[in-house]
């Protein structure tokens, strides 16, 4: 649970009492479904404000560089090495976007998500939770982030 005077804030608040810390700026990766390339293209936006650089597979780079977002490509786990896991295990990445459809794109996510999970790297799976955590970062500064916890004396 989290109060604040915006809901960005209510929702950093909540990441943060949840045990997480918010992404620090450094190189945010993306790999989204197609279904969600174009509406990426906002939050990609909102991750360079807060100096994130970009680096996607394929399909979502593409999709990036044409509406003007500067941003490199990985490899998919099946495409050979480098590939995304490869950057996330390297610690390359401060912030992974991975939204999939498809048996084999299932399949990639799992390795995905455990790797992220494991190096302690913030994760979405939906734009909804990506635009959220973004919008958090984006108004982070705007009142202050105590928890619950921490005003109730509970953190010790």
């Amino acid at each position: 649970m989290a109060l604040a005077l915006h809901p960005e804030t209510a929702f950093a608040k909540a990441w943060l009492a949840s045990g997480q810390s918010l992404p620090k700026p450094g190189q945010a990766l993306i790999s989204v479904r197609d279904a969600d390339k174009t509406a990426v293209i906002e939050i990609a936006r909102d991750l360079i404000k807060l100096n994130f650089t970009l680096i996607a597979t394929q399909g979502t780079a593409a999709v990036l560089n044409q509406a003007g977002l500067k941003c490199q490509t990985v490899h998919k786990v099946t495409q050979g090495r480098p590939h995304i896991v490869d950057v996330i295990i390297n610690g390359e990445t401060q912030f992974c976007i991975n939204t999939t459809s498809g048996k084999q794109a299932i399949a990639d996510s799992t390795m995905i998500r455990h790797s992220a999970l494991s190096h302690h790297i913030p994760y979405s799976t939906t734009l909804t939770g990506a635009h959220a955590l973004v919008r958090a970062m984006l108004y982070q500064h705007s009142e202050s982030l105590e928890t619950l916890q921490t005003i109730l004396g509970l953190n010790t």
